[in-house]
């Protein structure tokens, strides 16, 4: 409750405040992925999470944090799937920079290159002209990157 509470406050992203946030941010996602039994309100939680999402201030604990989303969307998690577009726009902000990794933009170069046309088409109504382009990078990176 204390994390979700942080994660979830007003003036979280306020400067002085943001490493603070997304080292709570970090820490209710672990405990929603190791113990969701123990986590009352597991949606509401979820929902925190991913909203706080992507973090740029605590690069050390960026990284691993948007692993553990790349792990839940892996996985099939429902409520991922549910809030697809979110997720989506998480994968473009992170995709080649600081706060991400090569198995982590192959992972997302994987999950663009699955879901399909379609899937990509409904979405894309809900992105900027800028998450649109980075789409189509990752796409062309992907098919750049494929074995032969």
């Amino acid at each position: 409750r204390q994390l979700l509470r942080v994660a979830s406050h007003p003036q979280a992203k306020q400067e002085g405040n943001k490493e603070a946030t997304e080292a709570a941010v970090a820490a209710l996602g672990k405990v929603c992925r190791s113990q969701p039994s123990h986590v009352s309100g597991a949606d509401q939680c979820l929902l925190a999470f991913l909203n706080a999402l992507p973090l740029t201030e605590d690069l050390e604990q960026a990284g691993p944090t948007h692993e553990l989303l790349m792990e839940f969307v892996s996985e099939g998690h429902p409520f991922f799937q549910e809030h697809a577009v979110k997720v989506c726009k998480v994968f473009l902000d992170i995709y080649g920079r600081d706060t991400s990794s090569d198995a982590l933009n192959e992972g997302i170069r994987r999950v663009l290159s699955q879901a399909g046309e379609e899937r990509l088409r409904q979405m894309k109504a809900a992105l900027t002209e800028k998450q649109k382009k980075r789409i189509t990078k990752i796409l062309r990176d992907a098919r750049q990157k494929q074995p032969n």
